[in-house]
């Protein structure tokens, strides 16, 4: 870190070489990594819109952090990490909204993984992802869009490689079912 860094911009100090080769680091990172993550999300949450602004907070979210992330191995996979937590939020957040919509009415209240596929390419695709696990689906994303191996898919769920390989194969003739149809 430049000693500039705690100095306000206001006095006309221009980043330091460090600095600028940090931000360019960061901008690489993100034209690397934006598309991919955000179709991920988009399979996840199933809108674009809504996949896109998930990615850009956790960008946001690593821009504030970048000076102590450099620690890390893998950024790409510690993006791919925090942009499923934040998927699952989003699945959370729903579920809740749903129930305090719902309370007291006698309607029924729709599960937001049923709506999470929403934006897919394929309809047929959307309908068949959406008859997945939430897990099965992580796994099946992780793997196919995000190509991480079973044992990057595994660290980055926090499950172990067995499991990935079950909730895998499980989605994968899940799907297949579905598609011959």
């Amino acid at each position: 870190m430049s000693r500039h860094r705690s100095q306000p911009r206001a006095l006309g100090l221009a980043p330091s070489a460090s600095e600028r080769a940090e931000a360019e680091h960061f901008v690489e990172l993100y034209r690397r990594e934006f598309v991919t993550l955000t179709r991920a999300a988009s399979a996840l949450v199933g809108d674009w819109g809504l996949a896109e602004d998930i990615v850009q907070t956790v960008f946001a979210e690593v821009f504030r952090r970048w000076g102590s992330l450099g620690a890390i191995d893998s950024l790409g996979g510690y993006l791919h990490r925090a942009v499923i937590y934040r998927c699952r939020s989003h699945y959370r957040d729903a579920a809740r909204s749903a129930e305090r919509a719902s309370f007291g009415t006698t309607g029924t209240v729709t599960d937001p993984a049923d709506d999470a596929i929403a934006s897919a390419r394929s309809v047929e695709l959307r309908e068949s992802l959406a008859r997945l696990s939430p897990r099965q689906r992580e796994c099946v994303v992780a793997h196919f869009l995000l190509e991480q191996t079973e044992t990057e898919t595994s660290a980055m769920l926090g499950i172990s490689v067995g499991s990935v390989r079950t909730h895998t194969r499980r989605g994968l003739l899940t799907l297949q079912k579905a598609m011959r149809r």
